[in-house]
């Protein structure tokens, strides 16, 4: 029936931001630990200004997963409900 194609429609239109919400999330974490990493390999020679950088867009990344934990925590319970 007519009801049932829309309930599925926004089931589907959620279990799809749902997973672009986990790419992106993917995305940070990659990011996270790559950058992570060059700190913790060049925090002797590299310059203050990039490390004062590389600090700087750690500290965005950690706000970042944050942010998007919520929208996917946000996103299942609506996904919950449909």
């Amino acid at each position: 029936s007519n009801d049932e194609r829309i309930v599925m429609s926004k089931l589907d239109k959620a279990k799809e931001r749902l997973g672009i919400l986990k790419f992106w999330l993917a995305i940070v974490v990659g990011t996270f630990l790559a950058l992570g990493a060059w700190m913790a390999q060049n925090y002797k020679t590299a310059d203050d200004f990039l490390l004062f950088g590389s600090s700087l867009l750690v500290s965005g990344l950690i706000v970042a997963l944050f942010v998007l934990n919520q929208k996917i925590n946000k996103k299942i319970d609506e996904i919950g409900e449909l």
